[in-house]
């Protein structure tokens, strides 16, 4: 049997716990909504208009996507998806409205649960995103879920904490092409 160094066994238990930690999920394969199934909820839905619909946003091309009620006076606004089994995720990925450049999210939380109803009192915060970053029309965030938070959550959703502020102060949450990745 080989006798190792203490300084070098040191090293390697750090170097290796380093690497866990940082580790990058590059095998991940997109969610298929169609066969996970589960339903789409929102805090609050504008006007309740057909082409602002909370499903409008999990669909590939929507001109708009979901939009919420006008957010400039009121408390966050939050959409989810609630799988029939729980899903262990590590990225999402979304887009702002694709029809003018206004009312997609600055800052923002992705969010868990495994409450039955996906109610707001139990979400888990698994990534924050406070840059700010306005997005162009056709950008993408992409976020990666930390691995020390990945777990296993039938809701998952996105809290929107702020938006671009339109002229007039009106301040609409509009989300668009949401996709889910878990590990393939």
């Amino acid at each position: 049997m080989h006798q190792f160094p203490l300084p070098f066994l040191l090293l390697m238990s750090v170097t290796l716990a380093v690497s866990v930690k940082n580790q990058v999920y590059t095998d991940l394969k997109e969610v298929n909504l169609a066969i996970l199934g589960g339903t789409a909820g929102a805090t609050s839905v504008w006007s309740n208009r057909e082409d602002h619909n909370v499903d409008k946003a999990f669909v590939v091309d929507p001109k708009i996507g979901w939009c919420s009620e006008n957010m400039r006076n009121g408390p966050t606004q939050t959409i989810w998806k609630q799988f029939k089994q729980p899903v262990k995720l590590f990225k999402i990925t979304f887009q702002g409205r694709r029809d003018v450049n206004l009312d997609e999210p600055t800052r923002f939380d992705i969010i868990g649960s495994n409450n039955e109803d996906c109610s707001q009192d139990n979400w888990v915060t698994l990534a924050t995103d406070d840059s700010g970053d306005e997005m162009s029309i056709q950008d993408k965030k992409t976020i990666r879920i930390p691995a020390g938070m990945t777990r296993y959550f039938t809701c998952y959703g996105i809290r929107v904490r702020d938006v671009r502020v339109r002229s007039n102060s009106d301040k609409f949450a509009c989300i668009s092409h949401i996709k889910f990745y878990m590990d393939s």
